[in-house]
């Protein structure tokens, strides 16, 4: 079998009732009235929606962006990231100490946005 039909067998329950609690939270709150909404209203929402997901998704990528420019000054300063010695397992990389604290931007840096301008002119 190939794995993407297991993952969306597995995992379909869980997302199905975690859903199902979302909107039964939102009709609590908003009143019960979604499913009365004109088709241009419930478009314009899935539109926000949409943006914020995108939105999100950039600050998402801009922090995972940064935590690799940390993890390669990390790198280059100590010759790896496990240091003197490779865990074994899994659990002793959770428990070694890294050698140094790591301070992660939610910024977007100077350059991320410079290249973002110029691609989007």
């Amino acid at each position: 079998m190939e794995k993407g039909p297991e993952i969306i067998r597995a995992g379909w329950p869980t997302f199905a009732a975690a859903t199902l609690k979302k909107m039964e939270a939102g009709a609590l709150e908003y009143g019960d009235v979604s499913f009365d909404v004109s088709s241009g209203k419930l478009a314009a929402e899935i539109e926000q929606e949409l943006l914020d997901v995108v939105g999100w998704g950039f600050i998402l990528w801009n922090r995972i962006q940064n935590l690799k420019a940390k993890l390669a000054e990390l790198e280059a300063r100590s010759g790896s990231i496990a240091g003197p010695s490779t865990p074994t397992s899994t659990t002793e990389s959770l428990t070694q100490p890294l050698p140094m604290p790591l301070r992660i931007s939610t910024e977007p840096s100077s350059t991320m946005l410079e290249s973002w301008a110029v691609k989007t002119r």
